[in-house]
C-alpha cells in the first residue's frame, strides 16, 4: 500500500530545505528508490548518511548474493566496485531471482556477464532495463530463454548499451 503525505506550505515562509520527515520514514522510502535517484539524494545534506546507509545495505546485500552463488569474497567485490559483474563461472546457481536481485541493489551496474545463465528468462532482462540504465554491455550467449524482443527491449532502453555480446536465437 502507498501513502502520499501532502503538508500545505506557504511559499516565502518555508523552503523545501526546512522540512524533516522522520528518519523511519525517509530510511523505508529509501528502500524502494532507483540508485540513481538516491546518488542524487547523496547532494542533500541531511540525507547524506541515511542514503550512505542504504548504498552499503545494498552492497552488502549483492555481494552476498554472489558469494552465495559461488564467487569467492574477494572477486566478488572487485566485481561490485568495478561495477562489472561475471556470472558465467557459476552460470549453472543462477536464477531469475539472482539476477533482479543484482540489478536492484547494484547501483551504477555498467556490465553484465550472462554467458551460459541456461535459467534466466524474460523477467532477469525486465529487471535489468528497470534497475541499470548505465549498462554499456550485456553478454548472453548460451540463455536459450532470451529471445530476440527481450534483446531488442535492453536495446531500447539501456541507451548506453554498447555491446551485447553472443547472443543468437537459440530456439531458431
Amino acid at each position: 500500500m502507498l501513502f502520499f503525505i501532502v503538508l500545505p506550505i506557504r511559499l516565502g515562509e518555508m523552503s523545501s530545505t526546512d522540512i524533516r520527515w522522520p528518519t523511519e520514514i525517509i530510511g523505508h522510502i529509501m528502500k524502494f528508490m532507483f540508485s540513481a535517484t538516491l546518488l542524487t539524494c547523496l547532494e542533500i545534506p541531511y540525507l547524506k548518511d541515511m542514503v550512505k546507509k542504504e548504498l552499503n545495505q545494498r552492497y552488502q546485500r549483492c555481494l552476498k548474493i554472489l558469494i552465495g552463488l559461488g564467487i569467492d569474497e574477494t572477486s566478488a567485490k572487485t566485481q561490485l566496485d568495478n561495477h562489472t559483474i561475471s556470472l558465467s563461472d557459476v552460470s549453472e546457481r543462477v536464477t531469475d531471482i539472482s539476477v533482479i536481485a543484482l540489478a536492484q541493489g547494484c547501483s551504477g551496474l555498467m556490465s553484465i556477464n550472462l554467458l551460459g545463465c541456461r535459467k534466466i528468462t524474460k523477467a532477469s532482462i525486465t529487471a535489468l532495463i528497470q534497475h541499470c540504465h548505465g549498462l554499456t554491455t550485456i553478454e548472453l550467449f548460451g540463455c536459450p530463454n532470451i529471445m530476440e524482443t527481450d534483446v531488442a527491449a535492453i536495446a531500447k532502453h539501456c541507451p548506453g548499451l554498447t555491446e551485447i555480446g553472443g547472443w543468437i536465437d537459440e530456439k531458431t
